[in-house]
């Protein structure tokens, strides 16, 4: 059984639904949201000069959020491309004390977008459509897996009870210098002094009666989990994780569910229903 099957029934076992959704029901109203696609969260091997915190099997969603994006480029709609947006010093590193092997860091290889759904994203940016890169992860002392911000009660759930929000634990638009021709690049030197919530920046289309949040990327039970969380509670709008376009964390050997996933099926589906959050699949 393949890891993807094996999570879906895992999830299933718990109660939790994969709801068929047709993507031509999207309408311009609606956002996309893709979560950290970056190339150290594909599996080495995968990506030149990747694979630093692969996700196992990441490779396999790639033609479904290039399928997403067309789909959502199609008619209009904003899409947010989130990435970790780390230094050498970021607390979460092994190498600082932290739990997690160094990864994304500015400059590097690792930090860059997959190819594929980089020349997809520029290729819709440069059709018309709104297309925005956010950036988390790059104060040192805050770890922030959401592409939206943390409530004081979501960031407990998440990192316990010593948790108290902050500026820090959000993800934000910061000019870069070469942005009209690569997503890619790293935010310009002083540009956090004028960075703007992603959440501010989609307001507007937020505020319209039939907005949707659609959620991908990696890892499933961590940023996009969190992503699909905190846009719940923060909008209160309907918000979507798109199976197929994301996959969960899993180490054979420390991984203690199935063989080998990280985070509790259970823990996941009691957040999904607590936060109304829902599952769909799109093909």
């Amino acid at each position: 059984m393949d890891l993807f099957t094996e999570h879906t029934h895992l999830l299933q076992a718990t109660g939790t639904e994969f709801k068929p959704f047709p993507l031509s029901s999207i309408t311009k109203n609606d956002i996309l949201l893709i979560i950290d696609c970056q190339n150290d969260f594909f599996p080495a091997g995968t990506v030149e000069d990747g694979g630093r915190f692969g996700v196992a099997d990441g490779e396999k969603i790639v033609p479904v959020v290039v399928s997403l994006i067309d789909a959502f480029a199609a008619k209009h709609c904003t899409i947010v491309a989130s990435r970790d947006c780390h230094t050498l010093h970021h607390c979460s590193f092994t190498t600082n004390g932290g739990t997690f092997p160094p990864h994304c860091i500015q400059g590097t290889q690792g930090f860059k977008f997959h190819p594929v759904i980089a020349a997809k994203l520029m290729e819709a940016k440069k059709s018309g459509v709104n297309v925005i890169v956010g950036n988390k992860g790059f104060e040192n002392n805050h770890e922030c897996f959401s592409a939206f911000p943390y409530l004081d009660a979501t960031g407990k759930e998440r990192f316990g009870p010593e948790f108290e929000e902050s500026e820090w634990c959000d993800c934000y638009y910061m000019e870069s210098a070469t942005e009209a021709t690569c997503l890619d690049g790293e935010p310009d030197i002083l540009a956090a002094t004028s960075k703007k919530s992603i959440k501010a920046l989609l307001k507007e289309t937020i505020d319209q009666p039939d907005s949707r949040l659609f959620v991908c990327g990696l890892a499933f039970d961590f940023c996009v989990l969190d992503t699909a969380i905190n846009a719940a509670e923060g909008t209160k709008k309907p918000v979507f994780i798109v199976h197929e376009a994301t996959r969960a964390a899993h180490i054979p050997g420390v991984g203690a569910y199935g063989s080998g996933f990280l985070s509790d099926p259970k823990e996941i589906a009691g957040k999904l229903l607590h936060h109304s959050v829902s599952m769909i699949d799109v093909n």
